[in-house]
């Protein structure tokens, strides 16, 4: 999908030019297209955002007092929802999609890592909790924990707000290799040589709590009749997800092939359909045997290093 984002206001006569006459089941419509094959003569897809010029007051977002109450606050996060629904014009493919924000890789605090709460985002590898592999590491999903209580607000009051005007997303419950990475540091390079059958035993932990957590939250967005969608605005009919690996740019494709992939293809299997975030040009040399997966529809590039 070609993205194009603009900070040029849009007034009524731009709006025009740029598909403002088609209607949410319109947009959804196209959304659809892009997970079935092409057909000849298809092309890309354009999602033009800019902010709203036609003669209506903003809506004044007041600013969050605190960097809590702008991660943690459903209310605040309900005015944000608001304020890009009135300020914002969705041109073209353009549908407002809501992220569900809690950081990224927010799986590895509902496992037990720490997290810190900053201004930018929520962090989760400051103090990873694994110092070894000497003691049984058990890996569980905490119903209990403030995070996965401020998700399930969120999502919750989102799917309430929406009335069919924006999709909610999944959080960003991260990549399974990258949430063991969170959690043990950067010892886990090493371990994939001194301790790869703990590894990969964590690693298949992970995954277990990854399906269950997503057909959790997949039962509180579907009901909504929005679609499904991520931290890529792209909608969908059916439940799927962004998989990732940010840390394979460190490891050989012989690694990947052992570490990841399998833990790739039995994720995608079971939640469906899914696209690859490929973080980055160091991801290029795992790029067949992502390809090689037939739940991966696509690949989402980020053709720049951070």
């Amino acid at each position: 999908m070609c993205v194009i984002m603009t900070q040029k206001k849009c007034c009524a006569k731009q709006k025009k030019k740029a598909g403002v006459n088609m209607d949410m089941e319109q947009k959804r419509a196209r959304h659809r297209r892009f997970w079935q094959p092409l057909q000849k003569g298809e092309g890309a897809y354009l999602s033009v955002v800019a902010p709203v010029s036609d003669g209506q007051p903003p809506y004044h977002l007041r600013k969050a007092e605190s960097v809590e109450e702008n991660w943690l606050s459903t209310q605040y996060r309900l005015e944000k929802a608001q304020a890009r629904m009135q300020n914002t014009y969705f041109g073209q493919d353009a549908i407002q999609c809501e992220f569900v924000n809690f950081g990224p890789g927010v799986q590895a605090a509902l496992l037990g890592a720490p997290y810190a709460i900053t201004k930018d985002s929520i962090w989760f590898d400051r103090q990873p909790p694994i110092k070894d592999w000497e003691h049984p590491v058990v890996f569980k999903t905490d119903p209990e924990h403030p995070l996965y209580h401020a998700i399930a607000e969120h999502t919750r009051a989102l799917c309430e707000h929406s009335k069919g005007r924006y999709a909610v997303s999944f959080t960003d419950i991260g990549g399974q290799l990258d949430v063991l990475y969170s959690m043990r540091g950067e010892e886990l390079l090493m371990d994939l040589l001194e301790y790869p059958d703990e590894v990969l035993a964590a690693e298949a932990q992970i995954d277990r709590e990854f399906i269950e957590y997503f057909n959790t939250l997949q039962k509180m967005i579907g009901p909504t009749g929005c679609g499904y969608t991520n931290w890529i605005p792209l909608v969908h009919d059916k439940p799927w997800y962004p998989l990732q690996c940010d840390m394979s740019v460190m490891i050989s494709p012989a690694m990947f092939e052992e570490f990841v992939l399998p833990s790739l293809a039995k994720v995608a299997a079971s939640i469906g359909q899914a696209v690859y975030h490929l973080d980055g040009p160091g991801e290029i040399k795992h790029l067949d045997m992502i390809l090689s997966l037939p739940e991966v529809h696509a690949v989402q590039w980020v053709p720049l290093p951070n």
